[in-house]
């Protein structure tokens, strides 16, 4: 290895976990590429135990000294003794236990370094094994090559790791090939599990069509169920305020890598069904149901809520295939500018992987809606215009549905009566970042909190709905003006 102030730089393409755009992604897309340009290779997943805290420091602050030399200050003041773990809860008299191995849980530079470490077991495959290279995302490695390359080097590899101090958990490996007779066989060689309907890369499922459908609809089950657990935990354990940011910033995005590294037919029902729970955990935290809506007003609030704050929405995810389908691409164009300078049995737009790719491109060159986007783009999808629009191409198409939803929301609305007017002036004030502020603020103080009635009043007034039961009795404001269920914005007009 050689010094370098970019360890993105060198690390890549070997290892993806450093400094490239969507890596994990990129290891999977890499992985089928390779089985595109030959279906009877052999894919050999690696599993360490507890790798990050049992790499030897030795071998990382090595690795420092030779890459990132200005590092070397750092990496020995924080690992070049060993450190104490306090144990919590353990009573005051208990000494603490001396860590001598492994990279601190917590450091930022902690996958910087392991990586570092990683790094030369990774070029001297590179060198020793050309047939079978492996390719890793932070820990997660994974080889791919013929069956008796496979069958020399998986050893070789092992033996690498193990001088770092990582030990292989063969049950959580495991070997596939399109050719089940040869993936048994090279499985049975290395002691490995026949993986023979498919493998997990770095999150991308590699398989049979049943098998990734499987991983996608199981990856989503898990979604929806802690999107049901954190519906059902009491307003009075976990805040409605706290409730919308995990929704929005953390349980939502749990699946949208999916069709970034899966074909959309695969991955569309399971993604929907996620998006729909999403949907009803908003709904019930207004006081709402889908019972209680028309299929017109149903439609109408999930056009608002698929809106980013900026335009009055709730920044919900939407599933679409266009820009699932934009999204794969833009992971597969990723992938080959990471893999350009590694085996060319890796680039996704060389080969045979093209095939996959050029109906993906040329359906959303098809599409009405897109023209503005694609007018002046190549055909070809491996044509190198294409190739740099490609990892933009989500953002500006999401931008673009965005852009398109706002007028199609407005139009829903009758300026000619007094509640499309209504209606229309909401939607209008809601329009600026500024308005949907709210729902950004993390609840770090008291004079950041909101309570679980504003929540939800603020909640209703977005979206138009009612603040008042449908049937509740007469209210009298405090301004003189008899309320009824359909006054939702008197409190916006009221003086008092």
């Amino acid at each position: 290895m050689e010094a370098s102030h970019d360890p993105g730089a060198l690390l890549a393409p070997l290892q993806l976990g450093v400094r490239v755009s969507s890596g994990a992604q990129c290891l999977g897309q890499a992985i089928k590429a390779g089985i595109a340009s030959d279906p009877g290779c052999v894919t050999v997943t690696f599993d360490w135990r507890n790798a990050f805290n049992t790499v030897s420091r030795q071998a990382v602050l090595d690795a420092v000294a030779a890459c990132l030399p200005t590092l070397l200050p750092f990496a020995r003041w924080a690992y070049g003794q060993p450190t104490p773990l306090t144990i919590l809860g353990a009573p005051p008299d208990t000494p603490p236990i001396l860590s001598a191995s492994g990279v601190r849980q917590g450091d930022p530079c902690g996958p910087l370094l392991f990586a570092l470490a990683l790094q030369g077991p990774l070029e001297d495959m590179a060198r020793h094994h050309p047939e079978s290279p492996v390719l890793a995302f932070a820990d997660d490695c994974t080889m791919q090559g013929g069956a008796d390359a496979a069958i020399a080097a998986a050893p070789d590899f092992a033996e690498r790791a193990a001088a770092l101090g990582l030990h292989p958990v063969p049950a959580k490996g495991g070997v596939y090939s399109q050719d089940k007779e040869v993936a048994a066989r090279v499985a049975a060689a290395l002691s490995l599990p026949h993986r023979a309907e498919g493998i997990v890369a770095a999150g991308t499922p590699i398989g049979t069509d049943a098998f990734v459908a499987a991983h996608a609809e199981a990856t989503c089950a898990a979604a929806r169920e802690a999107l049901q657990t954190l519906h059902d935990l009491p307003p009075a354990v976990l805040p409605l305020q706290d409730k919308l940011l995990l929704l929005r910033c953390s349980l939502q995005q749990r699946v949208l890598h999916l069709p970034r590294c899966a074909p959309w037919p695969l991955v569309e029902a399971p993604m929907t069904s996620a998006a729909d729970e999403a949907w009803r955990c908003v709904l019930s935290w207004m006081g709402l149901s889908e019972e209680g809506l028309s299929e017109d007003e149903q439609y109408t609030l999930a056009l608002q809520m698929g809106l980013p704050l900026r335009h009055g929405g709730l920044g919900l995810v939407a599933p679409m295939q266009a820009l699932a389908e934009a999204g794969y691409l833009a992971a597969a164009a990723l992938t080959h500018t990471a893999m350009s300078t590694g085996a060319v049995r890796f680039r996704t737009f060389a080969g045979a992987s093209v095939a996959r790719l050029q109906p993906l491109w040329d359906r959303l060159r098809g599409c009405d809606d897109l023209q503005e986007l694609v007018r002046d783009t190549p055909q070809s999808v491996e044509d190198a215009a294409t190739l740099a629009a490609l990892p933009d191409m989500p953002r500006a198409l999401a931008q673009l549905w965005h852009t398109r939803t706002n007028p199609r929301l407005h139009s829903r609305f009758d300026p000619s009566t007094l509640e499309g007017q209504r209606h229309l002036a909401r939607l209008r004030s809601l329009d600026c970042p500024e308005a949907g502020r709210w729902l950004e603020a993390l609840p770090t103080s008291p004079h950041l909190r909101l309570a679980n009635s504003e929540i939800r009043c603020a909640l209703q007034l977005r979206f138009g709905a009612a603040t008042l039961p449908r049937n509740a009795d007469g209210t009298t404001c405090w301004c003189g003006h008899d309320l009824l269920p359909t006054d939702s914005d008197h409190a916006l007009a009221c003086c008092v």
